[in-house]
């Protein structure tokens, strides 16, 4: 049952295209940005009638636009402005907040999942940082960043827990690689990912702002291909197709972090389903660090690594970050102050400003209560997985909590 009537859905259609071309005409938007507002409110009005349907949409939607949104900027006056991956989160915040309202016999089964109250740990920890932050707005947009997240967990929680739900999430998953993966396929023929990386000429970054961000999303894809393939599934082709397509990609993205993700779920499938996996995945990178040698040399990099490598650089940049971590260990500078820091601690021209370390970037921001929220986060979450595969009988339900 959706949020709104089909009327009022239809109500609220007209209005809004009229409030769109009155914008477009009295602010001169762009026509892209005309287009962004419009696909904003399709996807708002689809999830207020139907929101199954509408997560479904959001999560097709999302992976497509994620460099462009970030490019895409409405100025809300001198100070403030918001760009659209920014807006499409408040707007799933916002409409989640509804969907869980008109649904409140859910959020009594929701409490009682412990991985929940380490989530609203970090939550809170992260919204007290705003107080005190030393960048207000970077602080606010990291928070609302993390509720969208957090209410995007409880509506997906709330509307794919059944099984036959749970394969339609999964499969809008998959589908939303669709537009990600074309434009990789084009960066791949014509030599326009990303460069600027030694010995690299071109690293595929599809439609999002790094191959890392990138690669990540493919792993994704690569796991739930996985988890239809060991359920064998009807299309079961298409799958494997799908495994093969995004493991290719995740290569050619050139990131180690990726690959090694790889490593760890064929170490945890050999030692749960079969151990000829472990022996194929093995297989696979030693036929690929001897026959290519880009792959070679991205693997040399990180146990012989020259003066010049990445890897040498991040273990300086931990130590820079960390000194600045420890001046205010138990606050932190405030959630998402991340480059801010480092810009005033080491200038504005010192180099790439980011972390490259999730847990040491929660402890800078909001101190070492955050860490450790953020890291009961991951612990209590592998647990719930490892326990769901223990006493699952439905072998659907385990190969998810074990692909997870």
């Amino acid at each position: 049952m959706g949020i709104i009537s089909e009327k009022t859905a239809g109500i609220l259609s007209l209005t809004g295209l009229f409030l769109i071309l009155t914008l477009s005409i009295a602010f001169s938007q762009s026509f892209l940005s005309s287009i962004a507002l419009f696909v904003g409110l399709t996807l708002a009005i689809l999830f207020l009638y139907s929101p199954f349907w509408g997560a479904v949409a959001f999560l097709i939607v999302r992976p497509a636009i994620d460099y462009l949104g970030h490019k895409l900027y409405w100025s809300l006056g001198e100070n403030f402005s918001i760009n659209a991956t920014s807006l499409l989160g408040v707007l799933f915040l916002f409409l989640s907040f509804l969907f869980l309202l008109k649904n409140k016999t859910y959020l009594q089964k929701i409490l009682k999942l412990y991985t929940l109250w380490t989530w609203i740990l970090f939550i809170i920890i992260s919204i007290v940082s705003v107080a005190y932050s030393i960048n207000f707005s970077a602080s606010f947009y990291e928070t609302l960043r993390i509720l969208s997240i957090f209410f995007a967990f409880l509506v997906v929680f709330t509307l794919f827990r059944h099984q036959k739900n749970t394969d339609c999430f999964l499969q809008a998953i998959l589908f939303s690689a669709f537009i990600p993966f074309t434009k990789a396929i084009y960066q791949l023929v014509t030599g326009s990912g990303l460069g600027g990386t030694f010995g690299i000429e071109s690293r595929l970054m599809g439609t999002f702002s790094h191959p890392n961000s990138f690669a990540s999303f493919a792993l994704v894809i690569f796991a739930i291909s996985i988890y239809f393939i060991l359920t064998k599934q009807k299309d079961e082709l298409l799958y494997y197709f799908s495994a093969l397509l995004s493991l290719f990609i995740i290569l050619e993205t050139f990131s180690r972090g990726a690959w090694l993700a790889l490593l760890v779920l064929g170490l945890v499938l050999s030692f749960f389903k079969s151990p000829k996996i472990i022996l194929v995945s093995i297989s696979v990178l030693v036929i690929l660090f001897l026959s290519s040698e880009t792959f070679r040399y991205r693997v040399q990099d990180v146990y012989s690594p020259p003066a010049t490598s990445s890897v040498r650089w991040r273990f300086k940049q931990w130590e820079k970050m960390y000194n600045a971590f420890i001046k205010k260990p138990l606050t932190g500078y405030g959630s998402g102050t991340e480059i801010i820091i480092h810009e005033q601690e080491y200038g504005f021209y010192a180099g790439n400003p980011y972390t490259h370390n999730d847990l040491l970037k929660a402890a800078i921001e909001t101190g070492i209560f955050g860490a450790l929220a953020y890291f009961l986060i991951l612990a209590s979450t592998s647990l719930a997985l490892f326990l769901k595969y223990r006493k699952a009988l439905s072998p659907a339900v385990k190969n998810l909590a074990l692909v997870v």
